[in-house]
């Protein structure tokens, strides 16, 4: 019966391949090649499958598809064998012509390098000399992946773009020989290079035993030794080996299931795979292990600030009485930031003091201008539900501050409002930075006390994250995106009208693309577990500068 695709379903497939670390290029050729075209394998798997995947358009738009065997055969000769498995509709026909348009066939054998030769030549006339990425699925038995991936790794690897090899089990005899096989892949392709697949555990037979043994609380409790007394797994195919006898002399024939037990009929290799899954045992997550981000590197950077209220243009363009070159400054950023001041980042350490010291010594600059390094971070709290009356903002802050200062018998000190949050109705909760020995009068305090009352407080240690762009080093009010982006996905609009079913997070993809990592990217950019904010707060609580960080 052919599977159930509906318009739906098959919409959310093209999004979520739009979501994927490394989105397929429009532009680039993709070249799939089936080693063992004439096999059994192809004719009622590969190619029916390449088939739905053309017809419901989930395949890159310059895709072909190059069988190779050691039968002599042609496209035509593949159709004939494949179509009755194809489940083609009578209104599909001049959809299935143009899909076998896109076939073509070498034949050779496996153990001669120049039949791949052959084979690499009609790879480069497909692709002709531009950017094309190649997929390689070995549906052969196992006696020949030694040979066959030494070939490809050889001959036919791509020059512009990726290769990708997929090998079909069984992964060898026995523990050794899959062992053996592991080490020579590894020798020839990197991990990333390389896909493992068993097209068996992927039935719907073996797919419902999974929702069946995990997802039901009927089953869950009662599934295992002491109330299960025996299992009979049974296998019911309406054919025999049909050629493929060879195979099964060498991997596993016709064999009784729990030999003396129970006599059915399977093959050795498929009844192992499914029992592991019947007898497994559920695990306590389904998500992988966390990817483990390097440290943040603290770029070298020093702040311009002005010393008169309007800038001039040498303040702005400071490039202008300064070459960097001539100095022997490497500049990675220059960017202005809040209150009147620009940013510069450069290569090294020495190459900021350098220009810190050019600045504060330049005839021109020094008069507006004056170049220090970046302070560091001062203590803050979050205060909790301060009500607001409404005034003059700069005099609420400064009149509450002050009695602050003078309920805690607090030193002289800096103290300053930061931004504040928004809280229930009138309320509000406001972050405040203080001097670290004004800090430590009241780190180990469980209130704050203020006048006739007091506040409920914590240490704030948070990143500066932006809920504009939702990037971290800044924050809204400072923010250079003129339009709001959205935090559930990577549209250009407000969040509460994205209409995309599945979440991603900008931030980590951007770091994916960036520097070539695996981050997951189900979760949004403004999310706590985002892989990004945990390391910018590991980032915080290692910089040992005041008494409360650890």
């Amino acid at each position: 019966m052919e599977p159930v695709a509906s318009p739906q379903s098959i919409a959310l497939l093209k999004e979520s391949i739009m979501h994927l670390d490394h989105p397929l290029q429009e532009k680039s050729n993709y070249v799939f090649v089936i080693l063992g075209a004439s096999g059994d394998l192809a004719k009622k798997k590969i190619y029916p499958t390449l088939w739905f995947l053309y017809r419901d358009g989930l395949l890159p738009p310059k895709t072909t598809f190059v069988g190779y065997a050691r039968s002599n055969l042609t496209v035509d000769d593949i159709r004939s064998r494949a179509i009755q498995y194809m489940q083609v509709k009578k209104d599909q026909e001049q959809l299935v012509d143009e899909f076998f348009k896109l076939n073509y066939y070498v034949s050779g054998t496996y153990e001669n390098s120049d039949d791949f030769g052959k084979l690499n030549e009609q790879l480069d006339k497909l692709e002709k000399s531009s950017s094309s990425n190649r997929l390689f699925y070995l549906a052969l038995p196992p006696t020949v992946f030694s040979i066959v991936t030494k070939n490809l790794k050889l001959t036919c690897m791509a020059p512009k773009g990726w290769t990708r090899v997929i090998i079909e089990k069984p992964f060898g005899r026995d523990s050794e020989t899959s062992a053996e096989l592991s080490r020579h892949l590894s020798s020839l392709f990197k991990e990333e290079e390389i896909y493992r697949i068993d097209h068996y555990l992927g039935k719907e037979m073996v797919q419902n035993l999974m929702a069946l043994r995990f997802g039901n609380r009927i089953f869950g409790p009662i599934w295992n030794r002491d109330n299960i007394a025996s299992i009979m797994i049974s296998f019911k195919e309406p054919f025999g080996t049909q050629g493929r006898g060879g195979y099964f002399d060498n991997f596993g024939g016709s064999k009784p299931t729990y030999a003396g037990k129970v006599l059915v009929p399977v093959k050795d290799e498929q009844k192992v795979q499914v029992k592991k899954v019947v007898k497994s045992i559920a695990p306590k997550t389904v998500k992988g292990p966390p990817v483990k981000l390097p440290p943040r590197t603290d770029v070298p950077t020093i702040i311009v600030h002005s010393l008169k209220e309007e800038s001039s243009q040498i303040f702005q363009n400071p490039e202008t009485s300064i070459c960097p070159e001539d100095i022997g400054v490497k500049v990675l950023n220059c960017r202005p930031v809040v209150g009147q001041r620009v940013l510069i980042r450069t290569e090294t350490q020495e190459m900021a003091k350098t220009l810190q010291t050019v600045i504060n010594e330049n005839v021109e600059l020094k008069t507006v201008c004056e170049a220090r390094e970046p302070k560091g971070r001062t203590p803050q709290i979050l205060v909790y539900d301060i009500r607001t009356t409404g005034q003059n903002r700069e005099e609420e802050e400064a009149a509450f501050l002050g009695k602050i200062r003078q309920s805690n018998s607090l030193p002289q000190g800096e103290m300053k409002v930061l931004f504040t949050k928004k809280g229930r109705g009138e309320y509000e909760h406001w972050v405040i930075s203080f001097d670290p020995q004004i800090f430590g009068c009241i780190k180990d305090e469980k209130r704050l006390h203020c006048a006739f009352g007091s506040y409920n407080f914590r240490e704030f240690v948070e990143p500066l994250h932006c809920y504009n762009c939702h990037r971290f080093g800044h924050v809204k009010k400072n923010c250079g995106e003129k339009v709001e982006l959205c935090c559930r996905c990577t549209g250009v609009y407000y969040y509460k009208t994205c209409q995309k079913t599945s979440i991603l997070c900008r931030n980590c993809r951007e770091c994916n693309k960036r520097n070539n990592t695996k981050l997951r990217v189900d979760h949004t950019a403004i999310s706590e577990k985002c892989p990004l904010f945990i390391r910018e707060m590991g980032q915080l609580y290692n910089r040992k500068n005041h008494p409360a960080l650890p």
